[in-house]
């Protein structure tokens, strides 16, 4: 976070949008990046282009740092936006914490001159409260200062040891305490845990002032086709900290299918995987699709059964239940995904065609599941059954088929606290949780069962043939497209790349109509890839107690349930491991750092029978990430939410560094 180690008089701000090409700041060396993503440059000549990264300088402005008065600081040190808008500076001489508007305008300073130890190198913002946290890079301490003035001292028993010489180390269990330890590794594997400063090594990573943790797991990903494909996004997940990844999720696949049929499953599932036109290959069986997955993806893959996927191929688009003969080939597709590695089975049953099955079916599957010893995963059904209809569901198939139950991308406000200890009676039940205020699937999502028929393509085709039926269905999305009381929804991807980033207010505002039918026109002209962010509405104040419930409970993980399809993707394809280390611990201090990490971690190591990874331990699989607790953030915004996480530094898997800090 070091701006300079000279006096200067201005720092430019230059807020970096989108990548570019290669470039540099012209003559301006020395530049940080805050924890929102806004680079700070020492304002030595002209800018240019920001940096090696290729991120193209959106807008840049100036502040000037006075020498003397109420904000005059003679050395600066770090700085750092507010997320009050507020640009927070630390300095040296004198040592203080000084305060301007988002004009440049002081404010005045936090804190007394001269307050707390050494020289203050780094600095991070409490979002909620206005709270200034700075990092003494020469002792193992941070200096608290209040909005009131008021100054602390925070040692290392009190936070975590962030000293020059030791690494604190997190080992992901449950009940992790901090510690300054070594790893070594041999093989790929955890070797020894301890004091190794005697020990022969070939290689050290010096993580000094740095948390090392066990490689995240994210057991809820919509990842695969991002890794196919080769793009930018495959490292997305490994920069958040990911070493493990679990395919699957919802249900969806496109295993065992040829020709027409994998092109109609495709175009079905292109709202959440669309990078593509068409499917990045052809896989006749399970093992070959692991394979290629494995072999393109960064972060480890562990397959789970995607049940669209088997349904897909034993009776394509149908509505009926399954009959006995269904159920024997399925059984069968089953069996060939659990010899391909798979750990349990997802389902998606708000999705085509896994909406279609009873719990019947899902029981009888799930019983053939628990007999290898998986668990099922669930995208519940919500539309057609309510929240609460559900989650019983999810209970009653946990409870006949004898398996735990997984259920995806839930939060713990108060119905889903009462549900989940309803269902805790009897069946082992965990959630997981990415934590952001708004959700994100297609627009199809929200079309009836009647009209969803056989898929997307004959959907299209009654909407554009029958104009009541598209006069019937603008009335159906209308109530779940409006916003109101400033709940936002936005268009984050489309198949021709228009209104991307738009909320469907303003598009229909523009246009002059209601957003049902706007909704039902983008259906129309964007068949078969139209996805949409939802805001849910609740104040600041109830989300917070609801992300504290949620990260408090021992039945919670965390895990992002990224998409990557469209220009304005939410951003917790891209933000939501760092996300919680930094804004959620650290900042708004909703749960400890090492409750987080187990999480991210053990838990769901735990949870999906992974005995090889998860905890930092002799035998395990060396997957770690190395993390800076003081910078470590993810992105947000909404406004930019393809902007990358900070203060990952390195990433290990299997004691290969497959991502490290730059120099730079």
């Amino acid at each position: 976070m070091r701006v300079a180690h000279r006096s200067i008089t201005t720092l430019v701000i230059a807020t970096t949008l989108g990548c570019g090409g290669e470039g540099r700041t012209t003559n301006a060396p020395e530049r940080t990046t805050t924890a929102d993503g806004v680079e700070l440059v020492r304002n030595t000549g002209p800018v240019g282009w920001s940096d090696t990264a290729g991120w193209r300088i959106r807008e840049t402005r100036t502040i000037a740092i006075p020498d003397s008065g109420a904000c005059g600081l003679g050395r600066v040190n770090a700085a750092a936006i507010g997320g009050d808008g507020r640009l927070y500076v630390s300095g040296r001489a004198p040592l203080a914490v000084s305060v301007f508007d988002g004009d440049g305008n002081c404010i005045g300073r936090i804190g007394r001159d001269g307050a707390g130890p050494g020289e203050y190198r780094y600095i991070m913002l409490g979002v909620g409260d206005g709270t200034v946290l700075v990092q003494d890079p020469m002792q193992s301490r941070l200096t608290r200062f209040a909005p009131d003035g008021a100054v602390q001292s925070i040692s290392a028993s009190a936070c975590c040891r962030m000293g020059p010489v030791l690494p604190v180390l997190n080992d992901g269990t449950a009940a992790a305490t901090p510690r300054a330890d070594d790893v070594g590794i041999v093989d790929g594997r955890i070797a020894q845990v301890g004091d190794l400063s005697r020990k022969e090594r070939r290689h050290t990573l010096d993580a000094a002032g740095r948390v090392v943790a066990p490689g995240f797991i994210d057991t809820h990903t919509h990842a695969e086709i991002a890794a196919l494909a080769g793009g930018p996004d495959r490292f997305a997940p490994v920069a958040q900290g990911v070493t493990t990844m679990l395919s699957g999720a919802d249900g969806f696949g496109w295993v065992g299918l040829e020709g027409e049929e994998q092109a109609r499953w495709w175009r079905e599932t292109m709202s959440i995987y669309g990078t593509l036109s068409d499917p990045p290959g052809r896989w006749a069986e399970p093992s070959e699709f692991v394979e290629q997955l494995r072999s393109a993806s960064i972060p480890d893959v562990i397959p789970m059964i995607p049940h669209n996927n088997v349904r897909a191929v034993v009776m394509g688009p149908e509505t009926r239940a399954a009959g006995p003969d269904d159920m024997k080939k399925m059984h069968e597709i089953v069996d060939s995904w659990l010899e391909a590695g798979a750990v349990g089975m997802a389902s998606g049953l708000d999705y085509l065609p896994g909406r279609y099955s009873d719990t019947d079916e899902l029981v009888e599957l799930c019983e053939h599941v628990a007999e290898a010893g998986g668990v099922y995963a669930s995208h519940l059904r919500l539309i057609d059954s309510g929240r609460a209809g559900a989650w019983r569901e999810a209970g009653e198939i946990g409870h006949r088929a004898g398996l735990p139950i997984r259920i995806a991308h839930e939060r713990l406000d108060e119905e889903g606290a009462a549900l989940l200890d309803e269902l805790d009676v009897d069946v082992d039940v965990t959630i997981d949780s990415y934590l952001y205020p708004a959700g994100c699937t297609s627009l199809a999502f929200h079309v009836p069962p009647d009209l969803a028929g056989e898929g997307v393509d004959a959907l299209i085709d009654r909407l554009r043939s029958d104009p009541e039926v598209a006069a019937s269905l603008a009335d159906h999305l209308r109530p779940r497209l409006d916003g109101g009381e400033g709940r936002q929804v936005i268009v984050a991807g489309t198949s021709s790349g228009r209104h991307e980033g738009r909320t469907l207010a303003a598009i229909a505002e523009e246009a002059g109509k209601d957003v049902g039918v706007v909704g039902v026109e983008l259906l129309i002209s964007e068949a078969p890839a139209a996805l949409l962010i939802y805001a849910w509405q609740a104040a600041d104040a109830t989300w917070d107690q609801i992300m504290r419930r949620t990260l408090e409970d021992p039945r919670s993980m965390i895990a992002s349930d990224g998409i990557y399809f469209g220009g304005h993707a939410h951003p917790r394809g891209f933000g939501t491991f760092p996300r919680v280390l930094g804004q959620l611990v650290r900042d708004k201090g909703l749960v400890g750092l090492g409750t987080a990490v187990h999480k991210m971690s053990g838990k769901p190591a735990e949870a999906y029978g992974l005995s090889d990874r998860g905890v930092i331990e002799p035998g395990r699989r060396a997957d770690l990430v190395v993390f800076d607790p003081v910078l470590v953030s993810g992105s947000e915004d909404f406004d930019r939410p393809r902007r990358p996480p900070i203060g990952i530094e390195t990433v290990l898997i299997q004691g290969e560094t497959v991502r490290e800090k730059s120099d730079d």
